[in-house]
């Protein structure tokens, strides 16, 4: 059954073509204009390829003007519109790129700060280095002094010892 209804579609595409072959067939040349004339045969459902090749000739020619109007504006608009995207993508991309400077130079400012920290501690710790440099020679000093004092003590008594062996002996 589905079979029957391709055949009949076959068919009358058959009918179709061989309906258009006639239409395109001339029917009357004028040859002082140079046109030919050609049969207005139609079949109901199946339009004329003639016909339609003549008519989108007639609308190109009477409205090509604007189409290629229209179509250049359509591309200038999409170039327009294409390069609006890519201004917004740079734009991002520069609000990115100062963010980013912006976190940067914040970090540059803590380690400025913590660099300023250091350099206080470094000369707190100089400072102490000398204060403690001072206290050692001066301990140094007195160590010396009482080194000495030792020594003529020690002295001192060997002496009194020799002089008491002397006078008894």
């Amino acid at each position: 059954m589905a079979r029957r209804g391709y055949n009949a579609q076959q068919i009358q595409r058959q009918q179709a073509n061989s309906i258009r072959r006639q239409e395109s067939s001339p029917t009357t040349v004028n040859s002082s204009e140079n046109s030919v004339e050609y049969n207005n045969a139609t079949v109901s459902g199946v339009p004329s390829e003639v016909r339609g090749l003549d008519k989108l000739i007639e609308y190109g020619t009477k409205y090509g003007g604007w189409i290629a109007f229209t179509v250049t504006i359509a591309g200038a608009i999409g170039a327009f519109l294409n390069f609006q995207s890519d201004l917004k993508r740079a734009e991002s991309d520069i609000k990115s790129a100062k963010t980013l400077a912006d976190k940067n130079s914040s970090k540059l400012v803590d380690l400025d700060k913590i660099y300023a920290e250091i350099n206080k501690d470094v000369t707190y710790m100089q400072g102490d280095i000398s204060s403690i440099e001072t206290s050692i020679e001066k301990s140094n000093d007195k160590l010396e002094q009482v080194t000495l004092k030792q020594l003529k003590l020690e002295y001192s008594a060997k002496k009194e010892i020799k002089n008491k062996q002397g006078n008894q002996g």
